[in-house]
């Protein structure tokens, strides 16, 4: 990156958007660009990341501080992890209608199991194709992944 933040700076911004990380919105493109800056906003508002340079928008623990705090936050993650499994998974446990923001895995009928079993709201959101309702077989694998959210439920 040409334009790097130097140390104080960085220190300065840091500090001020561990706070209100909805700054991020109006900083300079090297601070929306800054790795340590973004990580300090999406840490306390989740949407920021919707301000992060494209390259952070697809690094995993950025993506990942700020879907567990706001699931939907993921629609400004980048393609690749908005249909990464496990980064989905983290969203949709924060809020199901998150899996709006997840073209290739709301097909995918093994995710969405799973997706169920993080977030029993799931199978409620009409994230379901009308061929995979008609499905008996996938019907009844759903029924048990909405039991397993229930115990989790109930263990914590």
């Amino acid at each position: 990156m040409a334009n790097q933040l130097n140390d104080d700076l960085r220190s300065s911004f840091v500090r001020r958007l561990r706070f209100a990380g909805f700054e991020l919105f109006t900083a300079p493109t090297e601070v929306r660009a800054d790795r340590q800056c973004v990580l300090a906003a999406v840490g306390s508002y989740s949407y920021a990341l919707r301000a992060a340079s494209e390259e952070l928008r697809g690094d995993p623990e950025i993506v990942s501080i700020a879907v567990k705090s706001h699931g939907h936050a993921i629609r400004w993650a980048s393609s690749d992890l908005r249909n990464d499994p496990s980064c989905a998974l983290l969203a949709i446990a924060s809020q199901a209608e998150a899996l709006h923001h997840c073209p290739i895995l709301r097909t995918d009928r093994s995710f969405l199991l799973k997706a169920v079993s993080v977030n029993g709201f799931v199978a409620e959101g009409g994230h379901f194709t009308r061929k995979m309702k008609e499905d008996e077989t996938f019907m009844n694998q759903v029924d048990e992944a909405l039991q397993i959210f229930r115990k989790k439920g109930r263990e914590s």
